[in-house]
């Protein structure tokens, strides 16, 4: 199977023309998208300026409320560009695609109109000879967020994944979260989930993507290829073959 990974679109519309033309010119079998569709300027910039002044969020700023037309917009945006591509999707939220109700409200509402394009996050799909989970957002090992930005606890993704442990099949998950490796520095701080790589460790995925530090990249750890494609408002894509386990990163013309 050829899957086209991509991440951290970021509501950078003006590639989607380009990225449909590289579909329509590789033809893959399936599309994995790990997360963040939207920008969440307003809600990010509230949400570290509250952490670091020691004070009470306010999610009724102006600007964040404003925020939310540009989101829809986005979501829909997004979602029409895939659906027209007719080719298996499959999806998980990114941190900055918050809030989880406006998410689940309008992209979820929107992927089941579709026949192609499925939401990943604690759910079970099965295309091929391969079963596909995940798990959106930042993964922590005790903070929940699901306004500002999406933050998900160890105790919450490892119940939710728990199911993954007893399929025999050859399984294929995708994190917007990275697991802790030596590639995933971005700007001097470390932006891996050691509870992802023990989620390797107990599920043993043959693949697993993820985005985040929108840093293109490949690793084996354990018995698991890594692949973070790199952010696709960057133009970085990667192709994977599940067979043979080659990974070729690819930009966008």
């Amino acid at each position: 199977m050829k899957i086209l990974a991509f991440s951290d679109f970021h509501g950078k519309v003006e590639i989607l023309g380009g990225f449909s033309r590289y579909c329509q010119k590789i033809k893959p079998d399936l599309l994995v998208f790990t997360g963040d569709i939207v920008k969440g300027y307003a809600r990010g910039d509230e949400w570290l300026e509250a952490i670091k002044l020691n004070r009470r969020r306010d999610p009724r700023k102006p600007e964040i409320i404003e925020e939310e037309k540009e989101d829809v917009k986005f979501y829909r945006e997004f979602y029409e560009a895939l659906e027209k591509l007719k080719i298996p999707t499959l999806c998980v939220p990114g941190n900055m695609d918050a809030p989880e109700d406006r998410f689940f409200k309008h992209f979820l509402t929107l992927s089941l109109q579709s026949e192609n394009i499925h939401i990943v996050h604690n759910n079970v799909v099965k295309i091929g000879e391969y079963v596909f989970s995940g798990w959106g957002g930042e993964i922590t090992e005790n903070k929940k967020e699901d306004f500002f930005v999406l933050q998900y606890p160890r105790i919450e993704v490892e119940f939710g994944l728990k199911r993954m442990r007893y399929i025999e099949q050859r399984k294929i998950l995708l994190f917007h979260n990275p697991p802790i490796s030596n590639i995933n520095l971005h700007h001097e701080a470390h932006r891996g989930s050691g509870v992802v790589n023990d989620l390797i460790r107990v599920i043993s995925p043959k693949i697993l993507f993820c985005g985040h530090t929108h840093m293109p990249g490949k690793y084996q750890i354990l018995n698991t290829l890594v692949v973070n494609p790199g952010a696709s408002k960057n133009r970085s894509l990667a192709l994977v073959d599940t067979e043979t386990e080659d990974v070729e990163f690819l930009t966008l013309d």
